[in-house]
């Protein structure tokens, strides 16, 4: 489409009310020469096809714009995700022109709260579960994985700890079986000084991260 969407953020809470709260930036890029009025909306529906939550808004695109449309969402009695019940909603994204809608993006999220303890602990949805970590990555193919993973749940693991980023389906997979994931820097410090390891690291990423914004 000559107005698509670029990227988008969706960040969820969920908070001790049962409520969940939604805030979702679409960033929509216009490679028109010229000036249009556009719709862009959302719907959030759950695991029966009822929609949750919804709105448009209007965008008045530029010569080759680019802009974020933002909106903000309270959905009372909301499931909450974790890792005993991974409750996921579906979030659609559209942009519409003249009531004819120009692309769909869909994307399953979940309302959860992270936050630390003044122990260190960390706190999902106001409660620190035990965890049980195991190391796994991406095995290949989905259907693989997929097998793997549940696996691995099935015998009482629910954190997941990578060597790497993994690809986008990983993380999806882990959101629907119930597995928390935390990441890892690909750095090797054995038998050296981790700090001047860390400074080379970022001195090495500082101008790739110049480029990146100047572009």
């Amino acid at each position: 489409p000559r107005v698509a969407i670029s990227d988008y953020t969706a960040a969820t809470t969920f908070n001790h009310a049962g409520e969940g709260l939604l805030n979702l930036g679409v960033v929509m890029q216009s490679y028109l020469l010229n000036s249009k009025t556009y719709e862009v909306g959302y719907e959030l529906i759950d695991d029966s096809g009822k929609i949750l939550a919804s709105a448009t808004k209007e965008l008045n695109t530029g010569m080759l714009s680019r802009d974020t449309v933002s909106f903000f969402a309270r959905i009372p009695a909301v499931k909450k995700w974790d890792h005993k019940e991974p409750n996921l909603y579906t979030l659609v994204l559209f942009p519409r022109h003249e009531r004819r809608h120009k692309e769909f993006t869909s994307v399953p999220i979940g309302f959860r709260t992270v936050e630390f303890s003044e122990e260190g602990k960390v706190v999902i949805n106001g409660e620190a579960p035990l965890l049980h970590p195991v190391e796994a990555e991406w095995c290949g193919d989905a259907q693989t994985t997929e097998q793997h993973l549940r696996e691995l749940r099935s015998r009482g693991y629910n954190t997941i700890y990578v060597p790497a980023m993994q690809p986008d389906e990983f993380y999806t997979l882990c959101d629907r079986i119930g597995l928390y994931v935390r990441d890892q820097a690909d750095i090797d410090c054995t038998g050296a000084d981790r700090t001047k390891l860390l400074l080379k690291y970022f001195a090495d990423i500082a101008p790739l991260q110049r480029q990146c914004i100047e572009k």
